[in-house]
């Protein structure tokens, strides 16, 4: 029987750059030379390490695989679910949206080989995972309006 963990996050990447008129994700596209799901684009996820809760893995990831400066950060409500068939593992990851300062170059981390930032509709097309899709359409349709934008923001 597979096992239930939660160890993983997942966090999603915005930015609204000064002359664009909509918000710009970030998509990462994996190296060639990795492991498992090679050349696949995504949004950052990680591995939550010794005593650090999901927000500061989070936190953690977004800098060591993009350097970028995080200027709010909000909690998605939603709990993204994945099999991982080498563990015999079923993950439930936490789901993060981050704003961070626009940036043409993004300082990738060697996980990753390319970067792009996309307006919404592209980046849905780009992603692979569902989970990654589903997460991004809730980030941006139900935190990202100006409803919920404050009531969800993390304060830290």
């Amino acid at each position: 029987m597979p096992k239930f963990v939660s160890y993983t996050i997942q966090a999603h990447i915005v930015s609204f750059p000064e002359n664009s008129n909509e918000a710009l994700f970030l998509a990462l596209q994996r190296a060639a030379d990795s492991k498992i799901y090679p050349n696949l684009w995504q949004v950052v996820t990680g591995n939550i390490e010794g005593g650090e809760t999901a927000i500061e893995t989070a936190i953690r990831e977004i800098k060591e695989e993009t350097s970028l400066k995080v200027k709010n950060i909000w909690t998605v409500p939603y709990v993204a679910n994945f099999f991982n068939p080498y563990k015999n593992e079923i993950h439930c990851s936490p789901v993060f949206g981050f704003e961070v300062e626009y940036s043409e170059i993004v300082k990738i981390s060697k996980e990753h080989q390319s970067y792009k930032w996309l307006a919404f509709k592209a980046i849905l097309d780009i992603l692979q995972f569902p989970s990654h899709i589903e997460g991004t359409k809730i980030f941006n349709n139900f935190v990202l309006n100006e409803k919920n934008i404050n009531i969800l923001k993390y304060k830290w």
